[in-house]
C-alpha cells in the first residue's frame, strides 16, 4: 500500500513539469507493477497508449487542457 501511495505522490509532484502524458503513464505502469503485473513492457505500453488516450480525451472529448510540460508543441 505504500508503495502504491508512493506512485500517487511521484505523480502530484512530477505532473508539472513531465506533463500528463509522461507522468500518467508512470502512474498507470508504476501501479500496475505495484499490484502485481509481471510483464513489464506490456504494462508500459498499455500505459503510454491510456496516458495519450487520456490526454486527447479530455483535450478533445471535454475541452479541459491537461499539463503537457517537456512534450508542450509535439502533442
Amino acid at each position: 500500500m505504500g508503495l502504491l501511495c508512493a506512485v500517487f505522490i511521484a505523480n502530484a509532484l512530477l505532473i508539472d513539469w513531465l506533463g500528463w502524458v509522461i507522468s500518467g503513464s508512470l502512474l498507470f505502469w508504476g501501479a500496475a507493477i505495484v499490484l502485481g503485473s509481471r510483464r513489464y513492457f506490456l504494462a508500459l505500453a498499455a500505459a503510454v497508449v491510456l496516458g495519450l488516450a487520456t490526454f486527447y480525451g479530455f483535450a478533445i472529448g471535454l475541452g479541459l487542457g491537461l499539463p503537457a510540460g517537456v512534450l508542450q508543441g509535439i502533442l
